[in-house]
């Protein structure tokens, strides 16, 4: 035991680091693994939890991991598994009972955690650039440290399905060392291939890094150099080349998860590339401890924390005689301008603009400080003094400056112990070189200092980590209670309203709401354009949908806590804030409508238009909204002129500049009812809002979500009778411009009625649905267009009386060109590219192993002959 705690106890302590952070994070703030609260927080929270209990419930069921119809009208589960869920941990989750995964995924969060940790020590320990003789194990360890235990390794603990990667990344750091030292390329190639396949994305970036470090590693003394260049690319693009199940086809389908217009992605690529996303001043004002949020990364600001102690070393090596100093200070230069400038942003992310999170390259970054450290202790002695001070220097001005330029400061103290530390750390330098502290005394104190800080900041900052119980935030069990009795045909649909974004998954029912990263672009452009909520562009919803729009998606039942958020629909149970909605007026998966009706576009006109055009093209009925003109006033801070060029097309559109204190905003809109009616708004935030409704001065409704636009369905009213609604934003700075945007419409129910007798007349029936496939049979009363509600997305294959057919778009929605008569329609669903890529790999692995058996061959050969 004394020998493997001698040998390994350095390994077991990097393990149990995390979980000690964890327990104490759980004994005072109430949390797991003790407390009653979940670490599941952000992404993690709304996405990957849910996605977890959905795979769960396929394999247990033995259903296709293909398509799922549990979101969003449904969605391609394959993708969003390659995109989350491919790793060894997903196998511990699969083992254990359904209301056990919340448990368990916390488990693996910190389990990934730790090995991380581990196997950067590791890292450290084995890499050929380590030449440290005396105090290895403790360097080593810290230098672990400042990465694993740095701002950015702990935000990135809720993306845990990207953390696989990490895991490996130290390792293919010293495959590619022995690579360059003796040509071996067998191991390196099987580890670059597991990373890609657990997640494709941070492998890319990792890719590139191993380009730059390739370069770093190879000097004077490598010989065949041109030989080794011909290995790394070979052994790297087989790699590639053999994960091609998972990368050709979540390349190829990037596009369809677009939910941005041409005209706006071209908008928002010239508003990043070739722009500074950040400041320098941005950058280092991050770097202080004790940062009060380290999820505000999503405004640009990069989590940069990894010890004010590796910050030091990191100045007093520009004056070390390093023979690797210029390669590695110019991969450093690179990494930061990576995270100032979006152009290298954008190819860093894969030549994409990332969403949310702008500099997932961070852990990099953090990884070339902690190898900076490590490198000075190889040179310390030789390093010149004067440049060292200067460059100490030049540090503490941007240390300074960035502080200045802070407009939202975090706690005092934090700042103030992050000056007293980085003078400490500087006195204990001085001493060192001046003799007046022994080597030991110097790497002991400057060492355990380190830790010291990134263990007390990695304590202040988990609290990002305390949030209420899944269980108890989205009320699985109430949801269940109002669903007991709903009776769900086949291809019928729940919309979920303010609760769960992935109810569906929770519930394993066909939900219309999603947030998901590989979701349908058209059905959210399409969801929009009729009015309905987003705050991302990953999220749809049905939110004061029409009667129409609910028969559109087949929309039985909806779960809502006010009657303002549905329509057209009759309460059938209440439960706690929550009541059941029903449905009676739908028309199944699919029914008939006219030819003309793949005319039909969604976003000419707003919402409200939107629907009659598509009323009139499928049917040729009237107009179910009528657009009408109440009095309106807007004040925020004072009253608001109405755009007039605006309100010739029908809305109330408000321009102004935000003047009110900073994170906190509101306007009040006043609208006197012009006749009686049963009415609707929709509304048009430039930010996200919260939105409260009042009619005759009594509180209707009071939104806990967050959207930039909504439909809100204030149902019969009166002439005359006022609604007021308070939009309120908490996102806003001041001298920020932002618009506000107001259609107001009167609906038609005679005429909804006729148009519904007509699309009702002819429907889908199903016999067969499952994860992947549909079968059923109508009996046209015309020539024309089946249309659906199931997504039109490049995977679904039609089948009409057993020949492939065609299929037609109406809308985002699959449409099927049928004669008079009856027939049987099948789909089927499967992922694009998918069969492809699974080939490809086949053929690279093939490659693989043949190079492997002609090189062990070649092996013996020369063995024989040596002998």
């Amino acid at each position: 035991m004394k020998k493997v705690l001698k040998e390994k106890g350095i390994y077991i302590l990097a393990f149990f680091v995390p979980w000690i952070v964890v327990i104490i994070n759980s004994m005072f703030r109430n949390v797991w693994p003790l407390g009653e609260g979940s670490i599941l927080t952000g992404d993690c929270r709304e996405q990957y939890y849910q996605l977890c209990v959905e795979l769960w419930s396929k394999v247990h069921s033995g259903g296709s991991v293909l398509f799922s119809w549990n979101a969003g009208g449904g969605f391609d589960f394959l993708l969003n598994m390659f995109y989350y869920l491919i790793s060894p941990f997903t196998l511990i989750i699969l083992a254990v009972q359904k209301n056990s995964i919340s448990d368990v995924l916390q488990f693996v969060i910190v389990l990934k955690w730790s090995f991380m940790y581990v196997s950067m020590l590791y890292y450290f320990m084995h890499t050929e650039f380590n030449k440290i003789t005396s105090n290895k194990k403790i360097i080593s360890f810290v230098c672990a440290s400042v990465y694993a235990l740095s701002n950015c390794i702990i935000y990135r603990l809720n993306l845990f399905n990207w953390n696989d990667v990490l895991i490996l990344f130290p390792i293919l750091l010293l495959l590619l060392e022995k690579m360059v030292r003796d040509g071996s390329w067998k191991k390196y190639s099987v580890v670059l291939w597991l990373a890609i396949l657990c997640n494709f994305y941070t492998a890319y970036q990792v890719c590139l890094f191993l380009i730059l470090w390739f370069v770093l590693c190879v000097d004077k003394s490598t010989e065949n150099k041109l030989k080794k260049v011909l290995i790394f690319v070979g052994s790297s693009t087989m790699s590639a080349i053999s994960a091609c199940i998972v990368i050709l086809p979540s390349i190829m389908n990037a596009y369809n998860r677009s939910s941005m217009s041409e005209e706006n992605i071209k908008l928002f690529r010239t508003s990043y590339i070739g722009k500074w996303i950040v400041s320098i001043w941005g950058l280092f004002s991050k770097m202080f401890i004790f940062d009060n949020n380290i999820s505000n990364s999503l405004t640009f600001k990069p989590v940069a924390y990894f010890s004010i102690g590796a910050l030091v070393l990191a100045a007093i090596y520009i004056g070390t005689k390093s023979k690797i100093k210029v390669k590695l200070l110019v991969i450093l230069a690179i990494m930061t301008l990576s995270i100032l400038s979006g152009t290298l942003s954008y190819v860093w992310h894969g030549f994409s603009i990332p969403h949310g999170h702008y500099h997932r390259i961070l852990y990099i970054f953090v990884f070339v400080f902690a190898f900076i450290a490590m490198d000075l202790y190889n040179n310390v002695d030789q390093a010149s003094k004067k440049k060292s001070y200067i460059s100490v220097a030049c540090v503490g001005v941007l240390l300074v400056g960035a502080f200045l330029h802070i407009t939202e400061f975090a706690d005092f103290y934090g700042y103030f112990i992050s000056f007293m530390l980085f003078v400490f750390y500087i006195i204990l330098v001085v001493l060192y070189w001046k003799k007046s502290i022994s080597n030991n005394i110097f790497v002991v104190v400057f060492c355990s200092l380190i830790f010291a800080e990134l263990f007390a900041n990695s304590l202040f900052v988990f609290r990002e980590y305390a949030n209420d119980s899944i269980k108890e935030e989205y009320n699985i069990e109430d949801s269940k209670k109002l669903t007991d009795d709903a009776k769900l045909n086949a291809g019928e649909r729940v919309s979920v309203i303010n609760k769960s974004d992935n109810e569906g998954l929770l519930l394993d029912m066909p939900v219309q709401n999603m947030f998901l990263s590989y979701c349908f672009g058209d059905y959210v452009r399409m969801s929009r354009a009729l009015g309905m909520p987003y705050d991302d562009d990953a999220l749809y919803s049905l939110y004061g949908a029409s009667p129409l729009i609910n028969l559109m998606h087949n929309i039985r039942y909806a779960i809502a806590n006010s009657n303002l958020c549905v329509a057209g629909m009759t309460d059938i149970k209440t439960n706690g804030e929550y009541t059941l909605f029903e449905n009676d007026n739908i028309a199944g998966l699919g029914y008939m409508v006219n030819d003309k009706a793949e005319e039909w576009d969604y976003e000419k006109s707003g919402p409200f238009i939107s629907q009659n055009e598509f009323v009139k093209l499928t049917t040729g009925e009237d107009d179910i909204f009528n657009i009408v003109y109440p009095e309106v006033e807007c004040v925020n801070n004072v009253v608001l002129d109405c755009n007039p060029d605006a309100l010739k097309n029908g809305y109330y559109k408000y321009d102004y500049t935000v003047a009110t204190v900073e994170g906190f905003e509101y306007s009040i809109v006043t609208v006197k009812v012009p006749e009686d009616m049963d009415m609707y708004i929709a509304t048009d935030n430039g930010i996200i809002a919260y939105t409260y409704v009042y009619i005759d001065e009594e509180l209707k409704l009071e939104d806990k979500e967050r959207y930039k636009n909504q439909v809100i369905h204030i149902g019969d009213v009166k002439k005359d009778q006022i609604i007021t609604l308070v939009i309120t934003h908490d996102l806003l700075t001041n001298g920020l411009a932002n618009t506000l945007s107001f259609q107001f419409a009167g609906f038609n129910q005679e005429a909804f009625e006729k148009a519904y007798e007509k699309l009702s007349k002819s429907v889908y029936d199903i016999d067969v649905m499952n994860d992947n496939y549909v079968k059923g049979s109508i009996n046209a009363d015309k020539d024309g267009l089946m249309m659906t509600s199931i997504p039109a997305m490049d995977g679904f294959s039609v089948m009409v009386d057993g020949k492939k057919t065609d299929c037609k778009k109406v809308g985002a929605f699959i449409a099927v060109p049928l004669s008079i008569g009856e027939h049987d329609v099948e789909f089927k669903y499967i992922t694009p590219y998918f069969k492809e890529g699974a080939i490809i790999s086949l053929a690279g692995m093939l490659v693989y192993v043949l190079l492997c058996v002609m090189t062990f061959v070649k092996g013996k050969e020369d063995n024989k002959k040596a002998a």
